[in-house]
């Protein structure tokens, strides 16, 4: 028979983010065969702080996105199953579950790289660690690739008034003004990313052939409000929602689990790319030639003869000049930017397998999985189980 708990979710309905994790708690909810939920929720924002009721409450556990220092001391005084889901300050006195921000810098870093860029630069919020947590990974990419000189601008994210962000634009765009072009700049957020691709466009400067913008977390919406469409990493927010929704079932069926005070990390998805970073910035007119032509044709079943007669130069001249600057063949080119579609579109996605093979160039789904097990060791379905579960 199963038990029956009341658990309440703290997580903001405002930003797609916390509409992932809530995705997440809910298909754990639906797959959990021991315990039964009666979920409390309700419309929030990131700044909704933990509700008074909760003081009051006679409820069996939180998941909660909305905790300062404070207030997990008094959830500490309830003497009740919480997990923490909070980014924006570092504490060690719950069980967290969070986004490896890390690991979410250095995929903007390998995505901008791949530009062929020079110049990079990151654009955070102050005194929120989530984002300094983002731009240390990606420096620290770069400076793994023999890249040390990254620029930094910081700016106010919440509770800022009008005259307050009128400041803080006058100082991003001389900031901008001042940089190196062309130049990949990763912005902590998509938030961040619209104000910045809003501040060039204000000021003349073009995106992506100057600037070249990767935001975080995928806000569809948000990003195709931006001038140039924001390219933007994808954190796996639905399986945080499922990682913390299974930690808080352990510590309800085990109350000496509620002492615990582990923190898991989540790895990103990939990178969604679209224009605000639809350039190459090699200086050979014909590798850059060519290495448009695989972005925009990769996916559509081309072939290399094919880029070959696009190019209008021979097969190795082309074979050379992409041996020596990106390390890879054309063929191998192509086939590495099919794969990174097929995993976003699967750990992102709810598309059929043999709908995802056929947008990614293959004339056959049985090739996609040839190509899969060949290169990462798994079958398509296998890859889409773990993104949604680790």
């Amino acid at each position: 028979m199963k038990q029956h708990y009341s658990v309440a979710l703290l997580v903001e309905t405002s930003s797609s983010y916390g509409r992932q994790i809530l995705r997440g708690i809910q298909r754990f909810i639906h797959q959990n065969e021991s315990q039964h939920w009666i979920a409390v929720i309700e419309e929030r924002d990131l700044n909704s702080g933990i509700p008074n009721w909760i003081q009051d409450w006679a409820g069996d556990g939180i998941i909660s996105r909305h905790a300062s220092d404070e207030i997990r001391k008094e959830i500490l005084e309830l003497d009740i199953a919480f997990v923490d889901l909070g980014d924006r300050q570092e504490s060690g006195l719950f069980a967290k579950v969070i986004s490896d921000d890390a690991a979410i810098g250095r995929m903007a870093g390998e995505h901008l790289r791949e530009r062929g860029l020079s110049h990079f630069a990151f654009c955070g919020f102050q005194n929120e660690a989530w984002s300094d947590r983002r731009g240390s990974g990606y420096q620290e990419y770069l400076r793994s690739i023999g890249i040390e000189k990254v620029h930094t601008h910081f700016v106010q994210w919440c509770d800022q008034d009008a005259k307050g962000r009128d400041v803080s634009e006058v100082s991003l765009t001389q900031w901008l003004q001042q940089l190196p072009k062309p130049i990949g700049i990763m912005t902590c957020n998509d938030v961040c990313g619209k104000h910045l691709i809003d501040c060039c466009y204000k000021a003349g400067i073009s995106v992506p052939e100057s600037v070249a913008v990767t935001g975080v977390d995928n806000d569809e919406l948000l990003c195709d409000f931006c001038q140039a469409p924001l390219s933007s990493v994808i954190p796996n927010a639905e399986a945080i929602g499922f990682h913390s929704a299974e930690l808080l079932a352990k510590m309800l069926a085990d109350q000496s689990l509620r002492s615990s005070i582990e923190t898991v990390t989540i790895s990103p998805l990939g990178v969604v790319a679209r224009r605000s970073s639809d350039m190459v910035a090699v200086e050979d007119e014909d590798l850059a030639n060519a290495l448009r032509y695989i972005r925009s044709h990769a996916n559509q079943g081309m072939s290399v003869a094919q880029l070959v007669e696009h190019c209008g130069v021979s097969r190795s001249t082309i074979e050379r000049k992409m041996r020596s600057v990106i390390g890879r063949t054309p063929q191998q080119e192509i086939l590495r930017v099919r794969l990174r579609h097929a995993c976003t579109l699967l750990a992102g996605s709810d598309l059929a397998i043999d709908v995802i093979a056929s947008k990614c160039g293959y004339a056959h789904p049985e090739y996609l999985h040839v190509v899969f097990k060949r290169e990462l060791g798994v079958t398509p379905g296998e890859y889409r189980y773990a993104s949604r579960n680790n």
